[in-house]
């Protein structure tokens, strides 16, 4: 067995106790950890609330709602991989109503090795999603640095009378000299600008 440094939480939501045991026995602790049960959707609907869990599995039926609506809550209220374990039967509907909420149908009964390879498709698509996630904080993030060394730049167009790009070329020239970011220079001029009009 191969130890692996990251592991998933899963989020079993679940009335069926015999389902609970055979998914808990079924994930290896080294992939997956912690492994909770909600035995209703209210429950569920809670601890996803509490914490947040890498894949979530909802299994149908539910004691208190529609399994089918809990998945799909729970697919959009986070960035969770959630799969719905539903009837062989019903899979077909369950999957119209729900993939555009990018919920997982899984029909059941299902083999160790189906199960075994849905975990890992979810796995998959949560480490897309995280990478995803991730990209669009770096663009946040380079936004919000743009944003504040456009307000400083301003500033100095206003207050000093400066070009824009003697502005910027003013910030960028602060900035070698200190061996600061940009950012920093722009924080500081806007922080000076602050204190001289308290006074």
């Amino acid at each position: 067995m191969i130890f692996r440094e990251k592991t998933y939480s899963v989020l079993l939501a679940s009335s069926d106790e015999k389902l609970n045991n055979a998914v808990k026995s079924a994930l290896a602790v080294n992939e997956y950890w912690p492994v909770l049960t909600a035995r209703n959707g209210g429950e569920a609907r809670r601890m996803a609330s509490e914490r947040n869990f890498d894949l979530i599995l909802v299994n149908d039926p539910l004691s208190d709602e529609p399994a089918v609506t809990l998945a799909e809550d729970l697919s959009l209220a986070g960035s969770a991989v959630t799969a719905l374990l539903v009837r062989r039967e019903s899979a077909d509907d369950a999957y119209f109503r729900t993939v555009e909420r990018g919920v997982f149908t899984v029909a059941k009964p299902l083999s160790p090795a189906v199960f075994a390879q849905t975990m890992r498709l979810m796995c998959a698509a949560r480490e897309k999603l995280a990478l995803s996630e991730h990209r669009q904080q770096t663009v946040e993030d380079r936004m919000a640095q743009i944003r504040l060394v456009n307000r400083a730049k301003w500033l100095l167009i206003d207050r000093e009378g400066l070009t824009e790009a003697q502005a910027h070329r003013r910030i960028e020239k602060l900035a070698m000299d200190t061996r600061r970011s940009k950012e920093a220079v722009a924080e500081e001029i806007l922080h000076l600008d602050r204190l001289s009009k308290k006074e």
